[in-house]
């Protein structure tokens, strides 16, 4: 039923000295008569979204959903740049973000704020068919109402998770980065390596990593990835260094 386009690739990386790089996916389904954002990025995306639409014929008028997985910043920031979509979001993560001080979260205070009062602002639980063909399923233990949701492919299944699985090391090793409940956290990747494996075509959608599939019971990755930093380093405004990020030098 929606054909799947990557428009922004995320990064499974953080910068310890600095802080989350929040690099995060950004993947649109069109089918049903609908262009469908699942996370909207960061301000820093904006420019590669709109590029990325316009190659699809798209503008960001045209996108009539924003399905958003959790209030961190790099996730639903961007949801005011698509003024024509009805936005969706947990009720129970809307209310935790909102009762949150100031400073404490990766939530964007204001951003909560206004989204509590917006009118095209629709509060959603685990198990709502959201969309035709898109369901939300529980994802909790990153934030406590964290949400992914499953969306009927061309193919086969798509299957979103946001940050309840951000990288392929999470998703195989059952540990995660960065949640309130790690048994919740545990179910929620019991839950989404189930649906799947249900199906071989099934595509899982990381937070914060290329496209994911199982054969069998084989974790493999489903696209490339393309990341790399210029960086000004010397006083010679033309000599730019590249840093590759797609084959890391090192790890630790």
């Amino acid at each position: 039923m929606y054909a799947l386009d990557v428009l922004v690739q995320g990064f499974p990386g953080r910068a310890p000295n600095i802080g989350g790089v929040g690099w995060s996916t950004v993947p649109l389904l069109r089918g049903a008569g609908r262009a469908v954002l699942v996370d909207t990025g960061s301000y820093n995306h904006r420019p590669r979204i709109v590029k990325r639409l316009a190659e699809l014929g798209l503008r960001r008028e045209d996108v009539t959903d924003v399905l958003v997985t959790h209030p961190h910043y790099d996730h639903c920031i961007n949801y005011p740049f698509f003024p024509n979509a009805r936005v969706y979001v947990s009720k129970i993560d809307l209310e935790w973000a909102a009762a949150l001080e100031p400073g404490t979260e990766a939530t964007p205070e204001l951003h909560i704020a206004v989204m509590l009062k917006n009118q095209r602002v629709e509060t959603i639980a685990a198990g709502d068919e959201v969309l035709p063909g898109i369901v939300a399923f529980d994802a909790s233990g990153h934030t406590p109402g964290h949400l992914g949701y499953r969306a009927k492919g061309t193919r086969g299944e798509v299957i979103f998770t946001g940050d309840s699985v951000k990288n392929r090391a999470e998703l195989a090793s059952r540990t995660v980065d960065m949640t309130y409940d790690m048994a919740r956290s545990q179910v929620a990747i019991d839950r989404i390596r189930a649906f799947a494996q249900a199906d071989p075509e099934n595509l899982i959608v990381p937070g914060h990593d290329t496209l994911l599939a199982y054969e069998g019971a084989e974790l493999v990755g489903r696209a490339q990835r393309e990341v790399f930093i210029r960086a000004w380093m010397s006083t010679d405004f033309n000599d730019v260094t590249i840093f590759d990020l797609t084959q890391p030098p090192r790890s630790k």
